[in-house]
């Protein structure tokens, strides 16, 4: 009797500590939130990031890039899937917007910076939204749904007023899958580089063997 109350005991003690780990750390497992709004806004209220790709050395070369192109201080910057602002950290701008499908992040965002504007919503859908530099940075991999995938895309050219800077994968970093099945999805996106005219394509800056930061302009 005590052997046996004593393992249950200790599974219940082992299970404790993993959901302590994954609140420390804000990994949510998948199957969990299979909805991608429900999964993203899981992973922050469990205190996760945006990810490795707004901070660090990614990050200023992403910036080095940008600023190579346009100034943002003083020019209207729309950011789709602006996340936790990790990305804008030290960085300034006078009109800003930012669209995010979690509602625990837009709140926090509004909380830190309160002249800008952020609105909970879903890229792929018609929105009332402008932005003469428009940012999409480490979105589209998680984008699961070709037909989502290419709402966005038209979106996207609608929504630029001059600028546009995606970073996604230039190659899979999956092998020779295109999907992991779960929350990750490589298309090559001058495939579908129609979908976003009338921008055209300036120039794709290549930062790994997988990202680039991909420039179109109207």
């Amino acid at each position: 009797m005590l052997r046996r109350i004593t393992y249950r005991l200790y599974g219940h003690v082992r299970r404790l500590a993993a959901v302590v780990r994954r609140r420390r750390s804000g990994h949510v497992p998948f199957d969990k939130a299979a909805r991608p709004d429900v999964y993203w806004d899981l992973r922050y209220r469990l205190g996760g990031t945006s990810g490795k790709g707004s901070i660090g050395a990614t990050r200023q070369w992403k910036w080095a890039q940008i600023d190579g192109c346009v100034d943002v201080l003083n020019r209207s910057v729309l950011d789709i899937g602006c996340g936790d602002l990790s990305f804008w950290r030290g960085r300034a701008c006078e009109d800003y917007t930012g669209l995010d499908f979690s509602d625990t992040v837009v709140k926090r965002n509004r909380r830190a910076r309160r002249s800008w504007t952020f609105i909970q919503g879903d890229a792929s859908q018609s929105q009332d939204l402008s932005g003469e530099i428009v940012l999409c940075l480490d979105m589209l991999f998680h984008v699961m749904s070709d037909d989502v995938y290419e709402a966005i895309l038209r979106n996207l050219a609608r929504w630029t007023q001059d600028w546009l800077f995606i970073y996604t994968w230039r190659r899979s970093p999956l092998g020779d899958q295109t999907s992991d099945g779960k929350y990750q999805s490589y298309r090559p996106l001058l495939d579908s580089a129609s979908l976003l005219q009338p921008l055209m394509h300036v120039k794709t800056h290549a930062y790994s063997d997988y990202g680039a930061l991909y420039v179109f302009r109207r």
